[in-house]
């Protein structure tokens, strides 16, 4: 049973979990309840009931407005306690109590009942039991291994110099890893000597990231709190800085709780830039601290302000400090119970959707137009990607619906194929498009892609911004098709939207490394033209990995405009309309054909209510039914739709992601041992006293008697 006080203004005052009696509710909500301030009987003091099974007596549905007993004018509403979302929206039961005149014998019985009060708020306690607890479900910081092949060397010939004589090197045992015999001939003579050398090694290494730790026993404190070793850090959204976090994990700190505003709205940009440039410090390296996410309700903000208000209390003088620490002082123990060892889950899946509008003419080229529908962030079940990438996603199948009326008439069919394709693991060095990349280029007989690829075109984060950035591997040079396409999405940004800006950012590939920063780049080393179109314009960006990263800092009315500068760019690039006229006076996305706000905002919200996290596709039923609705989308309006399923190798995978991301927290209240003390001594001293009284009863009885008697006289 949780109960909720609330003042006339509707503001909080105290929260309790505790069951309620059948009978007399109103006296047990009276006498149970201790908030800050008790008003009068013309004032309001509003509680909230949650439960469906034990309700004040006379209480049904259908009450709505009837009074009930009690001497408050309160609200009363019974709704499931299960959700923290569903007990504020959902409420099953409202009812009204006005408050009866207080005279006669029902004051003297409610006496008793307003001194119990007032004793609650002198000692300013808690609706809270010292012996409840709270459940509520967390979200641990995800952990993965990536594999990295380095220093790869298999080369078979090789030349040394000894001295003024030239030897020729030739391999003789080139599959042993580790030492390499080589036959050496001098070309002064026809003797032969061998002598072994040590090839440059080969290995494989693992890029571990996350958190390692599940199990937690700790004793929640406020970042703010000096003394942070084996406790639990408990941080809301602002607290959740890079200075705090180095702080709780230099001082050993037994885990992180970190609490996510339930308005997205109310966040500040600053707050949403500190919080991913944390995030990103922490995916960077692994840890042992288990790191915790879940969404702020009203039992954990009223335990962070009781943390904060112990943090603030070491300020002051000693004696106060130790007085408040026997008698008022309150710990809040953190829970997760963690038996089950975390295991690895090496059969990871990465889809892969690709359909094609066949264009008219024989053999005509193809462009093709791609984004990563994956998120990515601190907690894999709280990453919604909004922005990075469900607007890519969110304007790649408008392009879709438009080009299919286009292509719909063979009037209005282009002399160019265009296919579109969604990948998997483009958070995890882009594995759905390199696994969907080989499908076309190695394993395929024949694909639009190794066949007529005139280029390849990205989305990736185009979901708000007054820049546009065009990456690329390689400059394309003007007479290529990816030169031409480059030229016409500036005339078409110049044109319509003179304010926006498309900068060119040109970033060679290191070959050393074997991961990759934009998903051309993936097709760049296999020789494919390419490139990504992004608002960033730099690739190690925080806006690209964060669960702040939501629905509430898109701005929609942009993501329109780049996705009409988008399809307009390849509409007049198709029908060569660079000399009919200016992009402003010939526009082909017009009138019905003109891109739908409202079907783009149905979409952000269909991509941004689910967690896309790619560790999840195949444990999260409601990603599953996002893929489906996906291939259904792309079945509708496209031709030869697939679907690729790409699983790791289970001995050697690219990816190894683990489990355990979702567990159960409970929050016990507790009081500190000192606390234990002091009531110990207390019922001591009262033992004594009424031991004592027992003892001499003679004695005090001869002594009244004798006081008495001397009174009457």
């Amino acid at each position: 049973m949780l109960l909720v006080i609330k003042n006339g203004d509707d503001k909080y005052l105290s929260t309790g979990i505790a069951p309620v009696p059948s009978k007399s509710p109103e006296l047990y909500l009276c006498a149970r309840l201790s908030p800050k301030r008790i008003q009068t009987a013309a004032g309001h003091v509003h509680f909230r009931v949650t439960s469906q099974t034990n309700v004040p007596h006379g209480a049904k549905k259908g009450d709505q407005g009837k009074p009930l007993r009690g001497f408050f004018s309160a609200k009363e509403e019974f709704s499931d306690a299960r959700d923290s979302t569903d007990r504020l929206e959902n409420p099953v039961i409202t009812s009204s109590v006005h408050a009866p005149p207080m005279a006669g014998p029902m004051w003297s019985q409610r006496l008793p009942v307003l001194l119990l009060l007032l004793c609650g708020a002198l000692l300013d306690g808690s609706a809270l039991p010292a012996s409840s607890s709270y459940e509520f479900t967390a979200f641990r910081m995800q952990q993965f291994n990536m594999g990295q092949h380095k220093h790869e060397d298999d080369s078979v010939t090789a030349s040394l110099c000894s001295g003024v004589q030239r030897m020729t090197v030739c391999v003789q045992g080139a599959e042993d890893d580790c030492l390499s015999v080589f036959r050496v001939q001098r070309m002064t003579g026809a003797e032969d000597d061998r002598l072994s050398v040590f090839r440059v090694q080969r290995m494989t290494v693992s890029l571990c990231s996350g958190c390692r730790g599940a199990a937690v026993v700790a004793e929640a404190r406020s970042p703010d709190d000096p003394a942070l070793t084996r406790k639990c850090v408990v941080m809301r959204a602002s607290d959740f800085t890079a200075g705090n976090v180095r702080e709780a994990r230099r001082q050993n700190a037994a885990a992180i709780l970190v609490l996510l505003p339930q308005n997205m709205y109310n966040v500040t940009p600053e707050d949403i830039q500190t919080f991913s440039q944390t995030e990103a410090e922490l995916l960077q390296k692994e840890t042992l601290t288990p790191v915790y996410v879940t969404q702020e309700d009203e039992q954990l903000l009223f335990m962070v302000s009781e943390i904060q208000r112990t943090a603030a209390s070491r300020t002051s003088s000693i004696f106060f400090r130790v007085f408040r620490s026997f008698v008022t002082a309150t710990a809040f123990q953190i829970l997760v119970s963690n038996t089950t060892p975390i295991k690895a889950l090496t059969d990871t899946t990465v889809v892969a959707l690709e359909g094609v509008l066949r264009g008219s003419g024989e053999d005509p080229p193809t462009i093709v137009v791609t984004a990563h529908f994956d998120s990515y962030g601190l907690a894999p079940w709280r990453s919604f990607g909004a922005d990075s990438n469900g607007s890519g996603v969110a304007l790649l199948l408008e392009l879709i619906r438009l080009f299919h009326k286009l292509y719909s008439s063979p009037r209005t069919t282009p002399q160019f194929n265009l296919m579109f394709a969604l990948t998997g693991g483009g958070k995890y060095n882009f594995l759905g498009t390199k696994r969907w990349i080989e499908e076309n280029l190695d394993h395929a007989e024949s694909s639009l892609l190794h066949d007529s690829a005139a280029f390849v075109l990205c989305l990736d984060t185009l979901g708000t911004g007054d820049q546009l950035f065009a990456h690329v591997s390689k400059p394309p040079r003007p007479d290529t098709p990816m030169g031409s396409f480059l030229d016409v999405l500036n005339e078409v940004i110049s044109s319509r939207f003179p304010s926006l800006t498309l900068s060119l950012v040109h970033k060679k590939i290191n070959l050393v490394e074997s991961s990759v920063s934009w998903e051309h780049e993936r097709l760049s080393l296999r020789r494919v033209p390419a490139f990504t179109l992004s608002r960033l314009d730099d690739p190690k960006s925080q806006s690209r990995g964060s669960i702040l990263d939501t629905l509430a800092h898109m701005d929609l009315r942009k993501l329109k405009r780049n996705g009409v500068i988008i399809a307009e760019a390849l509409g007049r690039f198709m029908f060569n309309l660079s000399h009919t006229g200016s992009p402003k006076d010939v526009q082909l996305f017009t009138g019905h054909m003109d891109l739908q706000e409202s079907r783009l905002s149905s979409l952000m919200t269909a991509l941004s209510s689910v967690p896309r996290a790619a560790q999840l596709l195949e444990q999260d039923p409601a990603q599953a039914l996002l893929l489906d609705s996906l291939e259904q989308e792309f079945r509708h309006f496209l031709q030869h739709v697939q679907r690729y399923s790409f699983r790791m190798d289970r001995r050697e995978p690219e990816i190894t992601f683990f489990d355990q991301m979702k567990q159960q927290v409970v929050m016990y209240r507790v009081k500190p041992a000192a606390f234990d003390l002091f009531l110990g001594g207390c019922i001591a001293v009262y033992l004594g006293l009424v031991y004592s009284a027992v003892q001499n009863a003679g004695w005090l009885y001869c002594r009244l008697k004798a006081a008495v008697k001397t009174k009457s006289q």
